[in-house]
């Protein structure tokens, strides 16, 4: 009974996952499915404990996830006070969308609960307790149907909007949808071609994702897409068809944006990925924020400032500050650098370092259940996600792909097969 229970939560768990704050039009408690179901799962574990067998998570993000746990315990022993919980500083839209600034302790919470999940989903994937497509299935329905149901918009240039689907932030939604296209193109590749029902569902489900990422006119996401697909065709293809196929690739492309697309999509894409506009702005002011934090780098690089607590390094030296001092850093590899100091950064650094040489030796389908890693590691170069879900299931594959190249068991560890 709890081991069904345990099964199903994990499945909606993946469906809700793309489900944040962005879907509170659809109801109003729409962020709080996922966080409530590995609240569920978590406590479940520890009387239905899942078998690990030989699969270990890999030593970097071991080491990593302990020392932000052991720096944030020290970190809140010394300031109390940040345990405060519950929403703060409300603000409703003008199309009725409720903006809310969540509490230093709900992040904490939830931060450490959604490493949680990583962990258990990692170690529910290798047992075959939970199965891989089954689990794909689920996140790439969910997310599909934030798009289709309507998220949050965000009003853009030329009447057009940028959508964010289940969350309030286009660009860590095109994290998402880079998830869901991926996944779903594994989908494709392991339907059973005389099933052309279940080929003409999956490719549905790349269609929406690609379309959604479109729409997010992200240039940190659509820059992962791009060093991801060469990821793939390196590993996948010899040079001649390397070549073959990002020709074709391009020629489509150049096709649909050229003879398919309206014109002020095309205008749109054309402002967002003009580079004389982008070094004017500075990256919508990135490299304003960026300068501003490591200009001041003396004042966190041993000790950090602590989680969530980023912008008070702007605000407590705020002299010659050229950018808002509640700016946090737009960077994740920044971010770490100032919350947990120079250990924490490399730390950080280590467990990308090591995840992007596993995909480089990772072969057949299974490296696109390990390709999204890369994806973050580019697309927050420009943007903060440790907060978000999807980023932890990320993780919870990157690390299960470890384990499968470390045990070479590919059937036989994931049952491969849709249902």
């Amino acid at each position: 009974m709890i081991k069904n229970l345990f099964i199903i939560l994990i499945y909606i768990s993946a469906f809700f996952a793309p489900w944040g704050e962005g879907m509170q039009h659809f109801f109003s408690s729409a962020s709080t499915v996922f966080p409530v179901c590995v609240f569920v799962i978590i406590v479940l574990s520890i009387f239905f404990r899942v078998k690990l067998q030989r699969y270990q998570l890999p030593e970097a993000f071991k080491v990593f996830f302990i020392f932000i746990f052991l720096h944030t315990l020290v970190y809140v022993m010394l300031n109390p006070s940040v345990l405060s919980f519950g929403t703060s500083e409300t603000i409703v839209t003008g199309d009725n969308f409720v903006q809310g600034k969540t509490s230093s302790g709900d992040a904490i919470l939830k931060f450490f609960m959604f490493g949680l999940y990583s962990c258990i989903l990692f170690k529910s994937l290798c047992s075959g307790i939970v199965k891989v497509p089954q689990y794909l299935l689920a996140y790439c329905c969910g997310f599909c149907s934030t798009i289709l149901i309507g998220g949050y918009q965000n009003e853009y240039a030329n009447d057009l909007v940028r959508i964010s689907g289940g969350l309030s932030d286009p660009n860590a939604m095109a994290m998402d949808a880079l998830v869901a296209l991926v996944f779903a193109w594994f989908l494709v590749n392991i339907a059973k071609h005389k099933v052309l029902y279940k080929k003409y569902l999956t490719f549905g489900l790349v269609v929406i994702p690609a379309y959604a990422l479109l729409m997010t006119f992200s240039r940190g996401g659509m820059l992962s897409l791009l060093i991801m697909v060469i990821m793939f065709l390196k590993i996948k293809y010899k040079v001649s068809k390397i070549i073959f196929n990002v020709f074709v690739i391009s020629v489509v492309l150049y096709i649909i944006y050229a003879f398919i697309i309206p014109s002020e999509l095309r205008d749109t894409l054309q402002m967002r990925f003009d580079f004389n506009e982008a070094k004017e702005t500075g990256g919508s002011n990135r490299v304003g924020i960026w300068t501003a934090y490591l200009e001041r780098w003396m004042y966190y690089f041993i000790t950090g400032t602590g989680f969530g607590n980023c912008p008070s390094v702007l605000q407590q030296h705020s002299g010659g500050v050229n950018v808002s001092l509640n700016y946090v850093t737009h960077n994740q590899y920044l971010l770490y650098f100032v919350e947990q100091g120079l250990i924490g950064l490399i730390l950080y650094i280590n467990y990308i370092y090591k995840g992007i040489k596993v995909i480089n030796t990772t072969k057949n389908k299974m490296v696109l259940l390990a390709l999204p890693f890369l994806g973050y590691a580019i697309a927050t170069f420009f943007v903060n996600l440790s907060g978000g879900r999807t980023v932890w299931i990320v993780f919870a594959f990157m690390n299960f792909i470890y384990a499968y190249n470390k045990a070479q068991t590919y059937e036989k560890s994931i049952g491969l097969r849709v249902v």
